[in-house]
């Protein structure tokens, strides 16, 4: 060892270092916590995480957009009028089958105070 090689007093020494160091090794440093830098860096991890999750969602968005095609202000219109043209279709279907089902109604209600005796 090199402890056997130095004189009393530089052995004493050495020996005292090493143990010291020993001492440093097995107790581990305990430092309090510094909340404020923790609340710092949970923040700035947040806020990129959710800079992140915006980016890939524009991207995302810009990508459908693209494949998507540009569409002129007349295509729009064209396309928005075809569906108020549906809409208005449907609506008369079932106004149609509603007047019908009150007009069977009439009829039977009709049909009852023609039978009924007081006539």
């Amino acid at each position: 060892m090199i402890t056997e090689r130095l004189s009393s007093r530089r052995r004493r020494f050495a020996i005292e270092a090493l143990e010291k160091d020993r001492e440093r090794e097995a107790m581990p440093k305990k430092m309090g916590v510094n909340s404020k830098a923790e609340a710092a860096r949970a923040r700035k991890s947040a806020t990129e995480s959710e800079r992140k999750d915006r980016d890939a969602r524009e991207k995302e968005e810009m990508y459908w957009r693209e494949a998507e095609g540009a569409k002129s202000r007349a295509a729009k219109k064209r396309e928005e009028e075809a569906e108020k043209r549906a809409e208005a279709a449907t609506r008369r279907v079932e106004a149609h089958k509603l007047v019908e089902m009150e007009e069977k109604e009439i009829e039977k209600a009709t049909k009852k105070l023609k039978n009924s005796p007081m006539s």
